[in-house]
């Protein structure tokens, strides 16, 4: 189930839609407005992080963080189980 957060008259009204039988337009919104959340956590955690920079008592600086999971995606996509011999190699024809 996923939230869609709407504007009432009074209040905010949450909807929770299905991911499965979700319309596509509902089911975008629904996934910008988490999209929206992650990037204030990660605009919070920045803040965090340069206070952290200009105030420490150590006088160190940490280095920036990349806010880009596009690599963590893809290695949490790799396989998580190997077999127990290497794959065997093709003969390669073209060193003759």
């Amino acid at each position: 189930m996923h939230a869609l957060r709407r504007k009432g008259e009074m209040e905010q009204i949450v909807m929770w839609i299905d991911i499965q039988t979700a319309r596509p337009q509902p089911m975008r919104v629904s996934l910008q407005q988490r999209r929206r959340g992650i990037f204030f956590d990660c605009r919070q955690h920045s803040i965090d992080a340069n206070w952290y920079n200009k105030h420490n008592d150590f006088g160190v600086q940490l280095p920036p963080f990349d806010y880009d999971f596009n690599k963590d995606l893809e290695e949490m996509n790799l396989p998580t189980e190997y077999p127990d011999r290497a794959p065997e190699r093709e003969e390669d024809d073209s060193e003759e």
